[in-house]
């Protein structure tokens, strides 16, 4: 597995514990949580985009 595959996987499984966890969701969370920095997440549009979108969700529940 490669390094992006690597980062995607464990951005993916942290993300799914923050939100079991009902944690909030954005960029310092997510890249502290999955041990990725904040500029990777960044650079990939994928990861940026979700995490954008499940952050928007939430804050619209509040």
């Amino acid at each position: 597995m490669g390094k992006k595959e690597e980062g995607l996987k464990k951005t993916n499984e942290a993300t799914k514990r923050l939100i079991k966890k009902k944690e909030v969701i954005n960029f310092n969370t997510v890249a502290e949580e999955a041990g990725v920095s904040k500029a990777w997440l960044y650079k990939e549009s994928d990861v940026a985009e979700r995490i954008k979108r499940i952050r928007d969700q939430s804050s619209d529940k509040k």
